[in-house]
């Protein structure tokens, strides 16, 4: 059951209404409510990973059972907590997540007849690995005291809002709003269940639109002309970008509305002049993630300029093989690896001008080439193999005739896009922002102007939506 599914919508109003409930009784019994509705949250997260398989919830409790104590015993001084739990989490993403692609490989490279297991992928284990390594690395480092109690260790990962798609949160920020949680509140649910259409709006109405032309190009992409086969490289890239970030505003929505308030997680990808600044905009928890736990670690760029290269190939490595068991995934990473490294030799000899200009017409190039090799590298990212790939590329830079497909989706997306910028630029201008920053187009549900509005964009997200079986692409890892 994804946010996008139907079952869905009657699972988020019972959980509001349970969380709710049970906060006006303890309420009503003059007691603290919070303890009993983040033990609600936990029961209604479990059930939540259950519905996909029940196996999934005992995988997630040992996950944070070795979460729980490893941290403990960090905090108490057992030197070899923070390895050994560090490497039993990494043990199960690798088992799970790896295991066949690395018996293929050596049946593909070395010896045949080894076969593979039928080993199940349990729901959002890339993401609460990496929020548990992230937590146990900060206690480590006495960032903060280890958590005692053992109810918001268990939703730090278990969450149900943020489980199968992130955003990966540190606990440094959750357990505070865990700590200082107030409930339903009606101000929270207002701005909550438009975040939420917005994201529903991003995924339904144009991402699943999008995937059925890139599907269809992707399965066959000699069939196409080569302006066709462009448009879908291009489509391929909104798809993602709607994809994903649409996913992130459905979690951040109902989060909120149940009293918990998430980071964002995108902030206008496709502004950005450079890798560096598309880093910094997509996937941010991500980003940040491998940024704090694997960059800086390694030395991030203070040890000399071949060492800095050597730290952002194995980050980008690292990102790769987070995102998918398969060699295409392992050169997408390679390739933003050397795309960042390039940018730096390049930047560095142009003393910082390709980075620091404030020059409209530069920005605008430096913007244009970054979104271009952007969507070329998500070829490997989409292709299902090697081969799969370069007949995509194939298709692009060679002049062929084939299948002509203006497809009108991918322009009003495009449109969609734009129009959301020109908005986020003139707003961020209006507050004097230093930064371009995304927001939400939030209306005062209190009024009837807010409701009529609120109401048609429903309206227009149900009757434009695709709703044929599409889960989300990061679902997937």
């Amino acid at each position: 059951m994804t946010l996008n599914s139907l079952y869905f919508l009657p699972f988020a109003a019972a959980s509001v209404l349970c969380v709710f409930l049970v906060g006006a009784v303890f309420s009503a019994a003059h007691r603290k409510a919070a303890p009993a509705q983040r033990i609600a949250l936990l029961v209604i997260s479990y059930i939540f990973t259950a519905l996909f398989d029940y196996r999934f919830c005992l995988i997630l409790l040992a996950a944070t059972l070795v979460t729980y104590f490893g941290a403990l015993l960090t905090q108490r001084g057992a030197k070899w907590a923070f390895p050994a739990s560090v490497v039993l989490l990494v043990a199960a993403l690798g088992f799970f997540k790896y295991v066949n692609f690395f018996l293929e490989s050596v049946e593909k490279f070395f010896i045949g007849g080894i076969g593979t297991l039928n080993i199940i992928l349990p729901v959002g284990i890339s993401f609460y690995v990496f929020t548990a390594i992230g937590y146990l690395a900060d206690v480590k480092k006495k960032k903060y005291a280890a958590e005692k109690n053992f109810v918001k260790v268990a939703l730090l990962l278990a969450y149900f809002p943020k489980i199968i798609s992130g955003p990966i949160v540190r606990g440094d920020d959750f357990f505070p709003r865990l700590e200082d949680y107030c409930g339903i509140k009606y101000k929270n649910f207002q701005t909550g269940i438009q975040k939420f259409a917005v994201g529903l709006f991003k995924k339904i109405v144009l991402a699943d639109h999008l995937g059925v032309f890139a599907d269809d190009f992707f399965a066959s992409p000699s069939a196409f002309n080569t302006g066709t086969a462009l448009l879908a490289v291009f489509s391929y890239s909104l798809q993602i970008y709607f994809d994903f970030s649409g996913y992130t505003d459905m979690a951040i929505g109902i989060s909120e509305i149940l009293g918990i308030k998430l980071c964002p997680n995108f902030d206008l990808p496709y502004l950005a002049k450079n890798p560096s600044d598309f880093w910094s905009r997509w996937h941010i928890s991500l980003s940040s993630w491998l940024r704090d736990y694997i960059y800086f670690p390694l030395g991030g760029s203070r040890k000399g300029s071949q060492r800095t290269y050597f730290n952002l190939m194995a980050v980008m490595l690292i990102s790769g093989l987070w995102h998918g068991a398969g060699y295409t995934f392992i050169l997408w990473g390679l390739l933003h690896g050397l795309y960042s490294c390039a940018f730096r030799i390049a930047d560095r000899f142009s003393g910082s001008r390709l980075s620091g200009s404030d020059k409209a017409p530069v920005k605008a190039a430096c913007i244009l080439c970054n979104f271009i090799i952007v969507s070329f590298f998500w070829i490997f990212f989409r292709a299902s193999s090697f081969s799969n790939a370069l007949a995509v590329i194939k298709s692009c830079f060679t002049a062929h005739g084939g299948i002509s497909q203006p497809y009108t989706w991918s322009f009003f997306a495009a449109a969609v896009l734009l129009a959301a910028t020109v908005a986020a630029i003139a707003v961020s201008r209006r507050k004097k922002l230093k930064k371009t920053v995304s927001f939400y187009p939030l209306v005062d549900l209190g009024t009837l102007r807010g409701q009529v509005l609120f109401i048609c964009f429903a309206a227009v997200t149900i009757i434009m939506g695709y709703f044929g079986h599409t889960a989300f692409i990061y679902g997937n890892f």
